[in-house]
Order: structure tokens, then C-alpha cells, then sequence
């Protein structure tokens, strides 16, 4: 048997320190939890697998946040003394 398919019955390493906290994540939450809101222990488990690039934002988009940022936290100089 290879190293490989051993550790594909058995993890070792690193992946198997993941699993291990997972299981400690996932045993705090569901304790803390109602039953209708537990999770599996997979959903506890990180993604290292690559992701797609973002397309970066553009300039509008940027300014659109902003503005949102504006109308829903208040202009920060408005409480600043006028001259």
C-alpha cells in the first residue's frame, strides 16, 4: 500500500490537525446550537483548493460602494465644524 492511499484511508499531517479542529468547531456549535440549526462535520473543514480569480473592480463599481457606504453610515464630515 502507498503513502498515498494510506493517507487517503488515514490522514496524516497537516490534514489531519484540520480534521481534529474541525470536530472541535463543529462539537462547540452544535452544543451551542437548537438541533434544527447543527452542521456536519465537512461544513467545519477549510477549501484550500484553488478559486477563480476576481475580475478586479472598476471605478464605478468603487464609487457605487462608496456612495452606499455614504447613504447608509452618514457623511463623516457633516459633524465637523463649518468655516
Amino acid at each position: 500500500m502507498s503513502w498515498q492511499a494510506y493517507c487517503g484511508l488515514e490522514p496524516i499531517g497537516d490534514e489531519r490537525l484540520d480534521w481534529l479542529v474541525a470536530s472541535i468547531v463543529q462539537m462547540i456549535h452544535n452544543v451551542a446550537v437548537g438541533k434544527d440549526h447543527q452542521k456536519a462535520l465537512k461544513e467545519f473543514l477549510l477549501d484550500f483548493t484553488p478559486q477563480e480569480a476576481k475580475k478586479p473592480q472598476s471605478v464605478e463599481d468603487q464609487i457605487w460602494v462608496a456612495k452606499m457606504w455614504v447613504d447608509a453610515f452618514g457623511d463623516a464630515n457633516e459633524d465637523l465644524p463649518k468655516n
